[in-house]
């Protein structure tokens, strides 16, 4: 089953005085499958955050379409199946976890009786269950960021939409939410990403869609892209030091002992800086 089928859609925007016309998605096509992890990568301007907006109807492409749980998006209550987390989590400050879910659980209309557990369980899965009558303005952006997404999955959302959901956090805050989006994926949700460190989506997504300048270069499994990629990198270790400067030049010539070698697929981070430069 697709979950997501986005249909040659096109989204123009008019800037300035002039009506400068500036096409962010330009004739963009996919289909994302139940239970994968698709990772959205591309430069700043590339239109992956308008490409979220589209999916959520927040704006209306203005050509193509997009359905979701093989429907039009025209039924209110597709929205109830979908969580959306922006780059930049805004919170209560003077309010506390508990209080921000039960806010949440309101407007989702989950019964008064089932509140709490929903809150405890949410909590607990992003590792906040010990901090839930802290008040958020003394929360890192680790903390605040994971309140997020508890808020995102407080419905029990199918389709969860993540963008730069690791921006800005220390290796110990993006370790913590890489590791509660992999929780996510083993609960079976699908999920749709964003992000600029590129390792990131190598460890967590199935499937990748390349954007630049509005247009989609590339799309498809990842592990089959890195794989089939023509081009490599080789790292040696040579016995001698004194031979490093000369080992490029001298690789193909007999004489050097070379104690250690490793040859390896390049990473996403290569493979996409070779892709748009």
């Amino acid at each position: 089953m697709n979950i997501i089928e986005v249909k040659n859609i096109i989204k123009i925007f008019k800037k300035g005085i002039g009506k400068e016309i500036i096409t962010a998605l330009n004739n963009i096509s996919f289909s994302v499958k139940k239970g994968n992890v698709v990772g959205v990568i591309g430069p700043n301007g590339s239109g992956k955050t308008t490409l979220f907006k589209c999916i959520m109807d927040y704006i209306r492409p203005d050509k193509g379409e997009i359905i979701l749980f093989e429907n039009k998006f025209k039924d209110l209550n597709l929205k109830s199946k979908i969580g959306f987390l922006y780059e930049k989590v805004n919170c209560f400050p003077e309010l506390t976890p508990i209080e921000i879910l039960n806010i949440y659980s309101a407007l989702f209309d989950i019964p008064k009786s089932e509140r709490k557990d929903k809150i405890n369980d949410v909590l607990k899965t992003v590792e906040l269950i010990d901090f839930k009558k802290l008040k958020v303005k003394k929360f890192s952006k680790g903390m605040i960021q994971r309140l997020g997404i508890a808020i995102t999955i407080i419905n029990n959302a199918e389709l969860l939409i993540f963008d730069e959901p690791i921006s800005g956090l220390d290796p110990f805050g993006a370790i913590k939410i890489s590791e509660i989006i992999e929780g996510l994926v083993e609960k079976g949700k699908t999920i749709l990403l964003s992000s600029h460190v590129l390792s990131h989506i190598e460890d967590l997504c199935s499937e990748i869609l390349i954007l630049f300048k509005g247009n989609l270069i590339l799309s498809g499994k990842l592990n089959e892209f890195i794989t089939n990629y023509e081009k490599f990198r080789i790292d040696l270790k040579l016995k001698n030091s004194d031979d490093g400067e000369k080992a490029i030049s001298l690789l193909k010539k007999e004489g050097f002992v070379i104690e250690e070698s490793c040859f390896s697929n390049q990473d996403l981070e290569h493979i996409f800086i070779n892709l748009i430069i």
